[in-house]
């Protein structure tokens, strides 16, 4: 699957493909997808969720978005990503062309799949 990730599922796809990033930046993941979108000029929306506060655990928007209650979450429309960062960023580099290009060139994926699997 691979780079293939969502493109073989393009039709499930929302039309709007406006990101939205959901997290605290307090937490390490949230802070990392927000470096990718700001490294790689992204367009997105940011949902400030304070888990200091326990927001996650009251914000009944967030609470649509994530059952878990947990931090972060990408959505595009009605399309959720609630997982683990290697999720997260497999899931920019497989829809963003400009973060692939960035961030995961072709004459590193090696490499770069090698200490992707460290975590």
């Amino acid at each position: 699957m691979g780079n293939q990730l969502c493109k073989d599922f393009e039709g499930t796809r929302p039309a709007t493909r406006k990101l939205s990033v959901w997290g605290d930046i307090v937490n390490a993941d949230t802070r990392a997808i927000l470096s990718v979108c700001l490294i790689c000029n992204l367009d997105y929306d940011f949902e400030q969720v304070s888990t200091l506060h326990e927001e996650h655990k009251r914000n009944k928007d967030f609470l649509a978005v994530s059952p878990i209650e947990d931090v972060p979450v990408l959505t595009e429309g009605s399309y959720k990503i609630i997982s683990g960062p290697v999720h997260f960023m497999t899931y920019l580099c497989s829809t963003r062309d400009l973060v692939k290009n960035k961030l995961y060139p072709k004459d590193c994926e090696r490499k770069i799949n090698i200490h992707i699997s460290w975590f």
